[in-house]
């Protein structure tokens, strides 16, 4: 975070973010965790959100902060793989198990995400990660 700064191109919102600053609600975080001194909570709370998608650039920095704070806040906690800069899906699993695992107590045995975002290594991965079934295939539902 600390090498990023204020009106730098690392700074700005993506070019395609249609943002309309006259209703979204824009914070500037000066920590991995969006959560951490910034009002976010409390506008979740006024707006009874009960689940949070967590997109960004660094999977193993800011989501994986994000995404704790928000299990441990208690919210319905999504992150759409496709939107994650992480380069190395071993990683992005074991890492998403650690997290699952330190916000519910309970190491997870399946694996479930969002439509057509497996690779074709996902299953052997998440095999050698220790995950016994994926519903992850779109013919899952199959005889």
């Amino acid at each position: 975070m600390q090498n990023i700064k204020y009106g730098s191109r690392r700074h700005a919102f993506d070019d395609r973010c249609e943002i309309d600053h006259a209703k979204d609600a824009i914070y500037t975080k000066r920590m991995p965790s969006p959560f951490f001194e910034t009002p976010l909570q409390s506008l979740l709370v006024w707006h009874k959100v009960d689940t949070v998608v967590i997109t960004g650039g660094s999977t193993s920095g800011c989501i994986r902060a994000a995404a704790v704070d928000s299990l441990s806040r208690g919210y319905r906690t999504i992150v759409p793989i496709e939107t994650c800069a992480g380069k190395d899906e071993r990683a992005l699993i074991a890492q998403s198990l650690d997290t699952l695992e330190r916000a519910s107590g309970i190491r997870p045995r399946g694996w479930h995400s969002i439509a057509r975002s497996q690779s074709w290594n996902t299953v052997q991965l998440l095999k050698e990660a220790g995950v016994k079934y994926c519903c992850d295939w779109s013919n899952d539902e199959m005889p």
